[in-house]
């Protein structure tokens, strides 16, 4: 049986199954634990959204930017994207967004959907597509562009596949606080994925 022919109906028999799930807030769910991209860069758009959010497009699209730079793990903006954002559309859009809460905190102010599927013989599951929502109306007493960047932080984290973690770091399920960087911890969850 030659390797091909062999391929060909391993590939008949596997079913990949492809599913979506939110994070944020919240924890992670264990059956997406592990997940990451498995081809870099991993690209995305920004939604020039009509209504916008608390700060102009311009702002909002280069803190995105920064944001997936931070991180260090190879990404490509593919500039503005039609909109409005869509889910199992096959590209990673980042817009402004009415979520269903008033957010108290900075992790009420973001919402990441992943879609995953699963890889052969069982090992962590693959991302295929992810999309961030922000929420228009900053959080109380956190409307600054230094605090949108702490969401966008924390969101962009959640792209590439990070879990939340222990409390004072970027994907810290709760945060009070804006922070301007990923801790050592971050990074260190990170460094396990990539």
């Amino acid at each position: 049986m030659s390797l091909c022919f062999l391929t060909a109906l391993l590939a008949a028999c596997i079913e990949i199954r492809q599913q979506a799930v939110e994070v944020a807030p919240g924890t992670v769910p264990p059956e997406i634990r592990g997940a990451r991209w498995p081809d870099l860069p991993i690209g995305y758009c920004i939604v020039r959204d009509p209504e916008g959010g608390f700060v102009d497009h311009d702002a909002f699209a280069a803190l995105v930017q920064q944001a997936f730079s931070a991180w260090g793990v190879p990404t490509a903006y593919e500039g503005e994207c039609d909109g409005p954002l869509v889910h199992n559309n096959g590209r990673n859009e980042v817009s402004w967004g009415d979520l269903d809460v008033t957010p108290d905190e900075l992790t009420e102010a973001g919402n990441t959907n992943l879609r995953y599927r699963s890889t052969l013989f069982g090992g962590p599951p693959d991302i295929t597509e992810a999309d961030v929502t922000i929420h228009r109306m900053p959080a109380g007493g956190k409307g600054t562009e230094a605090c949108l960047y702490t969401t966008l932080l924390h969101e962009t984290g959640h792209v590439l596949g990070l879990p939340h973690l222990g409390a004072d770091t970027v994907m810290s399920p709760v945060i009070t606080a804006c922070i301007d960087a990923p801790t050592p911890a971050d990074l260190a969850e990170r460094d396990e994925l990539y």
